[in-house]
C-alpha cells in the first residue's frame, strides 16, 4: 500500500534535492522516495516556477516633465487599470524605452 505524502512534502524535497548537488536518483534513494513521484513533483514545482515567472510586475520608470492633463489609461478585460503619467505619445515613448 503507498502512502500519500502532502504537496508541502514533496516540494520541501524538490527544494532540499536541488541544494543537494545529488543526482536524482541518489537523492530519491537515500531518502527512500519513489523516482518517478518524486518526477512528477519536480515537474509540477517547475511549472509552478515558470508560471510565477511570468506574471506581471512592476517597474519603477520616470516620465519626462510636464503639467499632466489627462494620463494615458490602460484597462484589461480582467480588471486591472493602469494609469500613466504622459499624455502624448513622445512621453509614453519615452516611459517604455526604460523598461528592461
Amino acid at each position: 500500500m503507498s502512502v500519500r505524502r502532502s504537496e508541502g512534502f514533496w516540494y520541501g524535497h524538490v527544494e532540499a534535492w536541488r541544494e543537494s548537488g545529488q543526482a536524482r536518483v541518489e537523492y530519491c534513494t537515500r531518502h527512500g522516495l519513489n523516482l518517478k513521484s518524486f518526477g512528477r513533483w519536480l515537474n509540477k514545482a517547475r511549472c509552478a516556477q515558470a508560471a510565477a515567472d511570468s506574471r506581471l510586475r512592476l517597474v519603477p520608470v520616470s516620465p519626462l516633465p510636464s503639467a499632466v492633463r489627462s494620463p494615458i489609461q490602460l484597462h484589461s478585460p480582467s480588471g486591472w487599470r493602469i494609469e500613466l503619467g504622459c499624455n502624448t505619445l513622445d512621453e509614453l515613448a519615452h516611459l517604455l524605452r526604460q523598461l528592461p
